[in-house]
């Protein structure tokens, strides 16, 4: 079912801790100390390591495909960031449905860092926006099932297509070549009989070349 416009998404809530921070820095491999080395954030005046940008975006595509179900297609995302997160923050990620295109939702978003409590205490990341394909999972599951039964299968085996062509045009010059190949083996074994004839014949002299 296509959400309507003015619906709220179920946030999504999470504590990002120091572990998490590294296991990301690793899968993004972004080592910049800056993002997992507590005293050189210190040194900078900082009050803990600050979470990678990206992660922000991760958050909100797992809140998004958490509300509409795995059928559903992230088709674009876009965000700012507005203010940075350290260890061991908890934010909150939200949404609202502002524009609905057939099967293509359109949602605003938004991260904020919240206290125990949930009160926001400032915003990490605004505007955000994105569209997600309600569905659209689920046609392309169908169209594999479809596509692995046997007629189907068969039906593309038969059809041509450009590889297909590209080893058939390959294999005509083979022939040829093997054509040439006989012609000559013919020629050769009719000209061999008549070379042998000549030599067998008795050598002609001219008038006046005895003396």
């Amino acid at each position: 079912m296509t959400p309507e416009i003015g619906t709220e998404v179920p946030g999504l809530v999470r504590t990002i801790d120091l572990p998490a921070m590294v296991a990301y820095a690793g899968a993004t491999w972004d080592w910049h100390r800056l993002h997992y080395d507590t005293g050189y954030a210190a040194e900078r005046g900082l009050p803990g390591p600050v979470v990678d940008g990206q992660v922000f975006g991760a958050l909100l595509a797992q809140m998004l495909r958490q509300w509409l179900g795995p059928d559903a297609t992230l088709r674009s995302m876009s965000f700012r960031l507005a203010a940075p997160v350290f260890a061991w923050e908890t934010v909150r990620c939200s949404g609202r449905v502002t524009g609905v295109d057939g099967r293509v939702v359109e949602v605003s978003l938004r991260v904020d860092v919240v206290d125990a409590g949930g009160a926001a205490l400032r915003t990490a990341v605004s505007p955000a926006s994105a569209q997600v394909e309600v569905g659209a999972g689920k046609a392309k599951s169908l169209r594999r099932e479809a596509e692995q039964s046997p007629t189907v299968r068969r039906q593309a085996e038969q059809r041509p297509t450009p590889r297909r062509e590209a080893e058939q045009s390959r294999r005509v010059p083979a022939q040829t070549a093997s054509a040439q190949v006989d012609v000559g083996a013919v020629e050769a074994t009719t000209l061999r009989p008549q070379a042998e004839q000549s030599r067998s014949l008795p050598a002609q002299t001219t008038p006046g070349s005895e003396r």
